[in-house]
């Protein structure tokens, strides 16, 4: 089984097309603890020590970087786990369990960047690369072209005006499914 997992990785890396945004999923069946989901709830309440903040997911847009935020928010990996870098006007990041952004669920998401502008409330997945993402996410606090075509988007915060009360040490209490 082993083999097979490699000899699945081998073609992907020799056959990765050269466009960043287009890939063939079909592979990460293979070391994903999850199914890329086609459809994915609208909204969800992230439920925070400091408020709720509403988000709606773009599953068209990034497949698996919604299937994987959805996957660990099911699980429960996202209770309890604070926001480790707010910088204002710019970002605020969560999701690393060692609350220092070093961490992440032990799997890597592939690379779905775009050219979706990073404008405030807009979520991305944080990475250290192309296909590190895993389970930390930022919200923008304000509007940051630079950003936009090096990171997944993978949704929006409708409720923006919350936003500038996000501070560091505030904690996810839960993560409520809308329309399931």
């Amino acid at each position: 089984m082993i083999d097979e997992y490699v000899a699945v990785l081998q073609n992907r890396l020799e056959g990765a097309p050269e466009e960043e945004s287009s890939y063939d999923s079909s592979w990460i069946q293979y070391i994903l603890p999850f199914s890329i989901e086609t459809a994915v709830p609208d909204t969800v309440i992230i439920k925070t020590d400091a408020g709720d903040i509403l988000v709606d997911l773009w599953g068209d847009t990034a497949p698996a970087a919604c299937s994987g935020f959805l996957y660990l928010a099911r699980s429960d990996f996202y209770d309890g786990i604070s926001f480790h870098r707010v910088i204002p006007g710019f970002v605020a990041q969560a999701g690393c369990p060692q609350g220092v952004g070093t961490g992440g669920p032990g799997y890597n998401l592939p690379n779905e960047r775009s050219v979706m502008h990073f404008g405030r409330g807009v979520l991305g997945m944080a990475d250290a690369g192309l296909s590190t993402a895993g389970s930390q996410f930022f919200i923008m606090l304000d509007d940051h072209g630079r950003l936009d075509g090096r990171y997944t988007v993978f949704g929006s915060v409708l409720n923006t005006e919350f936003l500038d009360e996000i501070t560091v040490g505030t904690i996810i209490t839960e993560i409520v499914f809308t329309d399931e």
